[in-house]
């Protein structure tokens, strides 16, 4: 199959090559959403260094052992199935501050591991958004997607 028609893990639908690839190589993402995205499709494809470059330093989930975090990161991805993304909310940014509530629906060893998340982002000049935290909350009945397959 051709790179170019891959479709992107992030559940946007649209061609990898026109969605998060070019953040993965190193564009900053146009906004808090798209860095969002980005980041769950990171985790999907196992691209650790994304996930910690894309992490704001001055946030709760930094580490300064970048080595044992970016082992901690390797396995949760290769522990896991990425079934899908919702963006629940995703309101303009505001003072370099936005945030994006999603839910990720995964499974761990054949167990349903999906969260919803209520995430922070912060606007870095020439960086482009970081993730910097977030809040988990009740996954909402409508959001949950099913394995490709379910019925």
């Amino acid at each position: 199959m051709a790179r170019s028609s891959v479709r992107c893990r992030c559940g946007s639908r649209k061609k990898a090559h026109r969605c998060c690839a070019p953040i993965h190589a190193g564009r900053p993402a146009p906004s808090p959403e798209a860095l969002m995205r980005s980041r769950y499709a990171a985790y999907a494809l196992g691209l650790v260094d994304h996930i910690i470059a894309t992490t704001d330093p001055s946030g709760p989930q930094w580490e300064a052992d970048t080595d044992a975090w970016a082992e901690r990161i390797r396995s949760f991805s290769t522990a896991t199935r990425f079934v899908g993304l919702s963006i629940d909310a995703s309101p303009v940014p505001q003072d370099g501050v936005g945030y994006v509530t999603f839910t990720a629906s995964l499974q761990q060893h054949g167990e349903d591991a999906s969260f919803t998340e209520r995430s922070r982002f912060t606007a870095h000049p020439a960086r482009g958004w970081r993730y910097h935290s977030g809040e988990r909350l009740p996954i909402p009945a409508d959001s949950r997607l099913s394995p490709p397959g379910a019925p």
